[in-house]
């Protein structure tokens, strides 16, 4: 399990009044940051499937674009309502070159995602897509 540290926006209360919670309307935006706030993230269930081999071997670094790819999935707050964002960023530049955000953590998310970032590569591009493979 990992730690996430998370930021929530709220609408502001009209009116006036301070916000529940103490925390004061960011200027001009009509809501909130409450937070942060500290939990326990757990997108690990266990061992399911096989592990794949750690092939980066922390590398982060990269030569040329479509080398290598690193991908996660990140839980947010809006309104006090969860969402998740799963991204593929390439290492050459730290560009993320494909995102998907969704209300659940699916299949479909990452699957949508992917499918983004391969339509970007060439027949002859083949990177090394890397993932914590939930956190654990």
């Amino acid at each position: 399990n990992r730690a996430v540290t998370q930021y929530v926006l709220l609408p502001a209360q009209g009116g006036g009044d301070q916000p529940q919670g103490g925390a004061a309307p960011d200027a001009g935006t009509g809501f909130k940051v409450v937070g942060p706030r500290v939990k326990k993230y757990k997108s690990y269930a266990g061992a399911v499937g096989t592990i794949a081999p750690d092939l980066l071997q922390r590398q982060f670094e990269a030569d040329q674009p479509n080398q290598k790819w690193v991908t996660d999935v990140t839980e947010f707050k809006v309104n006090n309502q969860k969402r998740y964002l799963s991204t593929v960023m390439d290492l050459s530049n730290r560009e993320i070159i494909a995102w998907q955000m969704a209300r659940r953590p699916v299949l479909q998310l990452v699957t949508e995602m992917l499918d983004k970032a391969l339509a970007r590569l060439k027949p002859s591009e083949k990177p090394l897509l890397h993932s914590d493979q939930g956190g654990h």
